[in-house]
């Protein structure tokens, strides 16, 4: 399985709307400069994010809800209700 190519480019941030289609409009697409760049590790290309997910808390966990450990946010959960016959309960 081959690897896509991702070829970025980004007009400046401080530009409105109206000033990025005026270029967008009078830019030839052969001449934008692009950028080669591969992803991460977790899929993250454009380096937008800080990948610190691993280090926020939990918001629920089976470890927690065994009682054998506390770090989560809720120590119980569900799937909630369950009839089995969701055509009929929820109609």
């Amino acid at each position: 399985m081959s690897q896509a190519k991702i070829s970025y480019f980004s007009l400046s941030g401080l530009q409105d709307k109206e000033a990025k289609l005026d270029w967008i409009a009078g830019t030839r697409f052969e001449k934008i400069d692009f950028e080669n760049i591969s992803p991460d590790g977790k899929g993250n290309w454009i380096n937008q994010t800080h990948n610190d997910f691993d280090s926020f808390l939990s918001l629920v966990d089976k470890e927690v809800k065994a009682g054998r450990s506390e770090e989560a946010v809720f120590k119980i959960f569900s799937r909630g209700v369950a009839t089995q016959r969701d055509e009929w309960v929820y109609d």
